[in-house]
């Protein structure tokens, strides 16, 4: 009953209202005490652990110096402060120590990305605004937008929701979606290798749906701060759905092209290309450029042009899109 006490006082009781050098509340003190009576060390690691999320480092070391100079050492290596620390203004989120266990860190980690608001590897944005279509469609749509990255290192991740909304004369227009995942793994400096997939359902496109699953190479052809270069190939399966048809099944090759060029610390280019040569190939390419307004802020204008080498029956080859976004990074 100590132990369960002891947890609830660590998520209620507010950090603010400690001073840096006043001692353990006392059911705090109690979790490290009982901690310590436990015949595992991991406990009092965890229970330390568990107190940084809302407690400074000092206080946590004199508790458990409390209780003995060797339980005081432990505190500090768990905490990662090898002397008496400054007075912060605020009481951070220590790093995990080297003897915490992997699983024990992950909720730590997850607390820091969210007082933050960032992190070390993943980042994304929500984009929401006006999109004028022209091809097999000549409107306005309403746009919303959600991504998702995670930096390659050794493993790599990109997810993307896109939807396009609009209503004619009181009946929908357009209401169509677009998302796309992809898993990357380093095999060398500029070489992953990836496998993805994609869903479009868009009636206005001659189809009602369309999925493709694909996997191969890549290859960063530009690595560094101010321009990046990427190139992928590989085989490629697309299933459809055409309008007023059976179920399609085309097999072949992709190859893609994906370049961001920082041209200020305000200024982004970005220039994305997919080529997927089946028995109707495809070609799409969309270029953006992005202005910040500030710190997670920032004004999108993009055009978007693809190309349906063989068009269903009634419909367009070539069709251009046009948005205009705002930006909210995080």
């Amino acid at each position: 009953m100590k132990i369960i006490t002891a947890l609830f006082a660590a998520f209620v009781l507010p950090a603010m209202a400690i001073a840096q050098d006043s001692p353990l509340p006392s059911p705090l003190q109690d979790l490290l005490v009982a901690a310590a009576d436990e015949a595992e060390s991991p406990r009092f690691e965890s229970a330390v652990e568990l107190l940084a999320l809302t407690q400074p480092a000092d206080a946590i070391i004199a508790g458990a110096g409390a209780i003995s100079a060797d339980y005081a050492h432990q505190a500090r290596a768990v905490l990662g402060v090898t002397a008496a620390p400054a007075t912060p203004e605020a009481a951070p989120i220590p790093e995990p120590s080297h003897r915490a266990a992997g699983w024990r860190t992950v909720p730590r980690r997850a607390v820091h990305t969210l007082a933050n608001g960032s992190s070390d590897l993943w980042s994304g944005h929500v984009r929401a605004g006006f999109r004028q279509d022209s091809g097999n469609s000549d409107q306005l749509d309403y746009t919303f937008a959600l991504a998702l990255e995670r930096d390659l290192s050794v493993w790599g991740f990109q997810g993307s929701v896109d939807y396009g909304y609009s209503e004619v004369g009181g009946a929908v227009g357009r209401d169509a979606l677009n998302a796309r995942a992809q898993l990357d793994r380093e095999v060398g400096e500029r070489w992953t290798v990836f496998t993805g997939s994609r869903y479009e359902q868009d009636a206005l496109s001659g189809f009602d749906w369309r999925a493709q699953i694909d996997a191969g190479f890549g290859y960063r052809i530009l690595l560094g701060d101010v321009r990046t270069w990427r190139v992928q190939l590989g085989p490629a399966i697309r299933f459809g759905e055409p309008v007023n048809d059976d179920l399609r099944t085309d097999a072949g090759g992709e190859f893609s092209s994906d370049f961001d060029w920082q041209i200020s610390e305000t200024l982004l280019l970005t220039a994305d290309s997919q080529i997927l040569v089946t028995d109707q190939s495809r070609f799409e390419q969309t270029v953006a450029m992005q202005t910040r307004l500030g710190e997670v802020w920032a004004l999108q204008l993009a055009h978007r042009y693809s190309n349906e080498f063989d068009p269903e029956p009634g419909f367009e080859a070539e069709n251009t899109r046009t948005d205009i976004s705002v930006v909210r990074e995080f």
